[in-house]
């Protein structure tokens, strides 16, 4: 190895010393790497301090967005999915409880099954519209704090 000749702490391969960046505050082998790969390990592991050092990597700035809307959906579909099929039973439920007291009032007139069907039918609505606010309200909180903490990272050169 001549004296112009280093490795990349992350991929282990041989360059220049003109291709390679020194980001923390490691000396020797370990001082050095591509800014590619460095770009590639900040991404897939979210870490912006060395490992071996622990200090905080330099020479490069770190551009983090919130994630929007549409990724913490994508990531929490399967909720989403059981929430919005739990709902449809319930007012389902509730039409044909309302559905079928109304029939049956119609046929045989006031009797006791078609206001207990009512009774029924404005339960489901009336527990419907509950968990339809606390599932909304928690998802708004779940999301707010979500979208702090999820970003997406662009790493730049200085």
């Amino acid at each position: 190895m001549s004296s112009n000749e280093l490795f990349c702490k992350i991929c282990r391969e041989e360059d220049t010393v003109f291709n390679l960046i020194n980001v923390c505050f490691c000396r020797g082998t370990a001082a050095n790497v591509h800014f590619k790969c460095l770009k590639q390990w900040i991404l897939s592991s979210g870490r912006i301090h060395c490992l071996v050092c622990k200090s905080r990597y330099t020479g490069i700035h770190l551009i983090a967005r919130p994630k929007g809307l549409l990724s913490y959906i994508n990531q929490n579909k399967m909720t989403i999915v059981s929430h919005c099929f739990y709902l449809g039973i319930q007012y389902y439920m509730s039409y044909i409880c309302l559905e079928q007291s109304l029939v049956r009032t119609d046929e045989i007139g006031y009797n006791v099954g078609s206001d207990l069907l009512r009774l029924m039918g404005l339960f489901f609505g009336i527990d419907s519209s509950i968990y339809s606010y606390l599932i909304i309200t928690r998802g708004i909180k779940d999301y707010l704090q979500w979208k702090n903490t999820n970003f997406n990272i662009d790493v730049i050169k200085r």
